[in-house]
């Protein structure tokens, strides 16, 4: 069958059959106006100007191309139309009269198409007319398939369900039967036996374009699985072709004419075989995106075929590595694949077509063409310096340089996990050699340090927490009215003639309202777009989902695809609901993630799970009702086979499928949510914030969806000539206007910065992670905490202890800087060995031992680079930057004392000491706090697991610095003894405790007093709250000897109170001397006892003062 490619009617008959054709519709049309407008106007504009006119075989064709001009969109409609009235002898009616003729127009033609008399352009849109839809199939103009189509078009304009937008799978049917309809009239399909299998993939090969007013427009996508899906279940064995092998070829094969994908390497070798050449014209000219190149599409450009057409045989290495691919993806079960196929499409072309033709035009090269992984060496084909050569060619990294791709840490570490999967599986690809990984290091990350989203303030989520109850509290009038509220709706709909009004349920009567700071604000408005109904057997009900969704999104943290597919049955399968409101945290069993490939448990409010509690019973009610759809399991975003399966969905809107609340549902229930909570504040009087706002759309988008970015719209830091300006044509000329959308300030996702950057001000990372299923990492990121910034700033400036940890290394010290330096100088030269003898180096063992000799120490031995990071206590081969296997292996980042890639040193044996002290004492401090709290049971259960979990960690990392510090013990014993048998250290860490000899030191003496405050005096940042404590006690004590008792006990703890205590010390060691044991013994006195003890240091009259027994608490 021909298909209409063009702008233009194709004719499948002759002229004179066309002729008679069409003289026949016309006059079926005329006998069907009259019943159809009996009693209507007297005469519809079909009888006045087309009915009665004469046609000859020359007029034919200029008939039929004026009638379709007149019926296509545009500006060049309406001159069609002229020239139409123009060639009928007639003046122009007006616009009214052509509003009425163009259905029964369209009629025309499209009963031409039924009649196989002509193709229409893929343009041609199906009449919207009323009669014309309800029609007698022997009187429809529509052909057999094109009637099949139409049987999709089920729900009218506004769908009640959902408030005004059409539900996710009324939009697939929508636009399945709407693209279908176009393709049937386009390609002459007027029974089932006439679509063949070289139509599908013709039309899955053909990039539609329709023209808009002179110009372009690129259509929707044609959703070729989708057509084939309903043409098998509704034609069945009347389909004249196989439809498993038609889906089979439009999902293998990339949509571009197979002969010109198979031609295009060949022709670019024509011209040159230089290896950047042949890159330069695959950038400059590309069939389409990388992502081609990827293992699923690269077999259409045949490219063993086209190498050895020039003599290059690469039909090993293709297999191997493609399968490797195929194998990856395979384990790994990736939900979204996106960014997978763009960066193994780049790595094909580096693999397949670079290398290839490097290795051809430098034969005399002593590397070897990496066929198989266990070649791909990562100092010759991933990082290195020297740029290409006779020697060596560009390394993969610098090929991405060269072709301008963005070589990012998330390009870095996903390459990572592709070579660590290669690693263990590498035998399964048939690769019988070790797999090394040549990923060592990733580029600094380049995000920003805080998420763009912004947050509300306390104030004002406190206020939208209300909000939205007193919202949740006009839900029984609205089930108990729902009938009345409908019709509102219904009749502002008439009169408005659109969906963005408000409703008044206090005209309805009922109002309710928040309280605040002793005053009641009525609430009783709310955008029709703001309040979500379902209809079920052409009853309408109230969605719960109203005020639950934006609910649990604000209080709970969610991101919106979290709770959007949160299941049924699984949700509380951790809840304890008799419980609640005796506990402050209850448990949510998230069973879906973005980022994570497990489900997880989050902590949450119970009120969060007495919301999400709201939303099941409705479920269950419509299931009562009948509605079985909400009992069926639904796949995962639409996406069969996905890890997270089939999903019971809670909150299941489609009443057809069992689908959840859309995206844009729940969007457009947040955003104007919103709005009418930003309405009600400044109608209240409670604020004049501005969260919602009308945006304009940038020049030169081809959407209008795409509009200015908050940010910048407030800063107005943009040229004028950026705001997009179209022209609306009116009777008295064009008339320009800025198209603009309703923009939110405060996003869906906002939803989670608020909660986190609120429960920021009162918890730690490690804390708040638990109620996101995120990384303590991921944490900071989300937490826009200017306001409890500032508080901390204040509390440090005004000499107040700001309660900071130290949560990652410490800063370098002059000694590690000296090592760093003197290593980057040793790797120019080669000498890095001595080196590393010199300073006693060491990194302990990587914990997978298939991956000895990519500890740090081999990695800087190795690799010349300047990305060393340094910190207090080892120098890192990352550059202080944790990958993601490193954190998957280590659990968290940060834990240096176990990292394989950090490098420690006997000259900093000092530091790691002060920072193993460190961490003893903290974690002494927190688990005193832990105990204390499980005697008094005054904090839930649920923080004291938090705080065990806590208190494990920091266990865990002083054991590991204990190692550290005592491996690097015995290499300086070692040295001082001129063994040198202790290397095996470096490869043990099981040996290494096995040689550790305790120095017995009592942690109350003297000896260790001074040596801790040794190391603080030099590591200030290793001074942990209880020590600091002890050297607050150890001034107060000073300055009581010294006579000033009121300086003592008002002495206020220190920025920096050992640099204070060395003063004093120094103080009395000149005047008088000091009795170190009376001091130490004094500072490691119980709470009790030592403010006595202050006080006996001077006489008893300055004792009996009243005002510094008041000060010390006292009696």
């Amino acid at each position: 069958m021909v298909i209409n490619r063009s702008n233009k009617l194709i004719y499948l008959k002759d002229q004179e059959f066309v002729l008679k054709s069409t003289k026949d519709l016309i006059q079926k049309t005329t006998d069907l106006v009259p019943q159809l407008f009996a009693g209507g106007r007297k005469k519809h504009p079909f009888l006045a100007y087309i009915s009665g006119m004469i046609l000859r075989s020359s007029d034919i064709d200029i008939f039929l191309s004026l009638i379709l001009g007149a019926c296509l969109s545009g500006k060049a409609a309406d001159s069609n139309a002229r020239k139409l009235f123009e060639f009928l002898g007639y003046k122009f009616p007006g616009q009214n009269a052509i509003n009425s003729l163009l259905p029964a127009l369209k009629y025309l033609l499209a009963g031409l198409h039924k009649a196989r008399i002509l193709t229409l352009p893929y343009e041609f849109s199906r009449p919207l007319s009323t009669w014309i839809g309800e029609l007698k199939d022997s009187d429809s103009c529509y052909s057999e398939v094109i009637l099949a189509f139409r049987s999709l078009d089920t729900e009218k304009w506004p769908d009640p369900s959902k408030g005004g937008s059409y539900s996710a799978e009324e939009k697939t049917n929508r636009r399945l039967f709407t693209t279908a309809t176009k393709v049937a009239f386009a390609s002459g399909w007027v029974a089932p036996e006439d679509i063949t299998a070289a139509d599908i993939l013709a039309w899955r090969d053909i990039k539609v374009v329709e023209s808009r007013d002179g110009g372009t427009h690129q259509t929707t996508p044609i959703p070729m699985n989708d057509l084939l899906d309903f043409l098998q279940s509704t034609f069945g064995e009347r389909l004249r072709f196989n439809v498993s092998k038609v889906r089979l070829d439009i999902n293998t094969t990339i949509r571009v004419a197979p002969h010109s994908v198979v031609e295009y390497l060949p022709r670019i070798f024509e011209d040159t075989t230089s290896p950047l050449a042949v890159i330069d014209e695959l950038l400059a000219s590309p069939l389409r995106g990388m992502a081609s190149f990827s293992n699923k599409d690269i077999s259409e450009y045949d490219i063993v075929r086209a190498l050895l057409s020039i003599g290059i045989d690469i039909s090993k290495s293709y297999s191997c590595w493609l399968e490797a691919q195929k194998l990856f993806m395979r384990f790994q079960q990736y939900t979204n694949e996106k960014s997978w196929g763009t960066l193994f499409g780049r790595f094909n072309m580096y693999v397949f077509i670079y290398l290839p033709l490097w290795f051809n035009s430098n034969p005399e090269s002593n590397i070897e063409y990496p066929d198989t992984p266990s070649k791909f060496e990562g100092a010759l084909f991933y990082e290195g310096l020297q740029g290409p050569s006779p020697d060596r060619p560009l390394t993969l990294v610098q090929f991405y340089e060269y072709a301008g791709f963005t070589y990012s840490a998330t390009v870095a570490r996903n390459a990572r996990t592709f070579f660590d999967h290669l690693v263990k599986m590498h035998t399964l690809i048939g690769d019988e050699k070790p797999v090394k990984q040549p990923v060592h290091r990733t580029p600094r990350e380049t995000g920003r340090d805080k998420t763009v989203k912004h947050a509300l303030s306390r104030p004002l989520e406190n206020l939208f927490h209300k909000y939205l109850l007193a919202k949740q509290s006009q839900a029984d009038f609205i089930n108990e009215n729902v009938d009345v509220v409908w019709a509102e709706i219904r009749k502002k709909v008439r009169s408005v003639g659109r969906r963005v009004f408000e409703i008044d349920l206090r005209e309805l009567g009922s109002v309710a309202e928040v309280s605040h700071e002793n005053h009641s604000y009525p609430v009783s408005k709310f955008h029709v777009e703001s309040l979500l109904f379902t209809s079920y057997k052409d009853q309408i009900y109230f969605n719960p989902a109203t005020y639950v969704f934006p609910f649990c999104l604000l209080r709970g943290g969610f991101r919106g695809q979290n709770l959007q597919w949160l299941d049924a049955d699984t949700y509380d399968r951790m809840s304890e609901p008799s419980n609640r409101h005796a506990r402050e945290l209850d448990w949510c069993w998230v069973n879906t993630d973005k980022i994570q490939k497990k489900a997880f448990c989050a902590y949450v409010r119970p009120s969060v799970m007495n919301m999400l509690d709201i939303q099941r019973d409705w479920r269950d009610r419509l299931l009562k009702l009948g509605c079985d759809a909400f009992s069926k399991r639904v796949d995962y975003e639409g996406k069969k086979g996905t890890r997270w399966g089939q999903i019971k969905c809670l909150f299941a809107n489609n009443v057809r499928s069992g689908a959840p609340v859309s995206d844009k549902v729940y969007t457009s229930l947040w955003v104007y949510t919103l709005l009418d909570f930003q309405n009600w504040l400044k109608f209240s009087g409670l604020a004049a914030e501005t969260f919602v706002a009308y945006m304009p759309v940038k020049t030169g988008s081809n959407s209008r969806r795409i509009s200015f970015n908050w940010n910048d719209w407030e800063k107005k830091d943009f040229p004028l000539d950026s705001v997009k300006i179209d022209t609306k044509d009116y009777p008295d000329g064009a008339v320009p206007f800025c198209p603009v959308n309703l923009r939110a300030k405060i996003t869906p996702h906002s939803g989670r910065v608020t909660h986190i950057t609120l429960l920021r001000e009162h918890a730690d990372a490690a804390s708040v992670c638990l109620t996101t299923g995120q990384s303590a990492d991921m944490t900071d990121y989300y937490d826009r905490g200017e306001v409890s910034l500032i508080r901390k700033l204040e509390g440090v400036l005004n000499k107040n202890d700001s309660g900071w940890q130290l949560t990652g290394p410490t800063l370098p010290s002059a000694q590690a800087k000296n090592i760093s330096d003197k290593i980057l100088q040793a790797q120019v030269h080669g000498s890095v060995q001595n080196l590393i003898d010199d300073f006693s180096l060491l990194s302990l063992p990587h914990p997978d031992p298939a991956r000895s000799g990519e500890e740090g120490i081999h990695i800087i031995a190795r690799e010349k680079s300047s990305s060393l990071g340094v910190a207090n206590t080892h120098l890192c081969s990352l550059n202080m930057n944790c990958s993601a296997d490193v954190i998957s292996i280590l659990g968290g980042k940060f834990r240096c004392s176990w990292c394989p890639y950090a490098i420690f040193s006997t000259d900093l044996i000092f530091e790691v000491s002060a920072k193993r002290h460190y961490l003893a004492e903290e974690l002494y401090r927190v688990t005193r706090q832990l105990d204390n709290y499980r005697t008094t049971k005054r904090v839930a259960a649920a923080e004291i697991e938090m705080l065990s979990q806590t208190t494990k960690t920091m266990a865990e990392d002083v054991l590991g610095w204990y190692v550290v510090e005592k491996t690097l013990d015995m290499f300086i014993r070692s040295k001082q003894k001129g063994l040198s048998s202790a290397s095996y250290l470096v490869s043990d860490r099981e040996k290494a405790l096995m040689e550790i000899k305790n120095h017995v030191v009592r942690t109350d003496s003297v000896e260790a007093f001074m040596y801790r405050f040794e190391q603080v005096c030099d590591n200030p940042l290793t001074m942990s709250e209880d020590f600091r404590d002890k050297i607050n006690r150890g001034v107060r004590y000073l300055l009581a000897q010294s006579g000033d008792v009121t300086a003592a006990v008002m002495y206020a703890s220190s920025v920096s109170p050992e640099m204070k205590l060395a003063a004093l010390m120094r103080e009395r060691a000149s005047f008088g001397g000091i009795e170190i044991e009376s001091l130490v013994k004094f500072i490691n006195m119980p709470q009790e006892e030592w403010s006595t003890a202050v006080l006996s240091q001077r006489s008893e009259d300055e004792f009996n003062s009243d005002f510094v027994k008041e000060l010390l608490g006292y009696e």
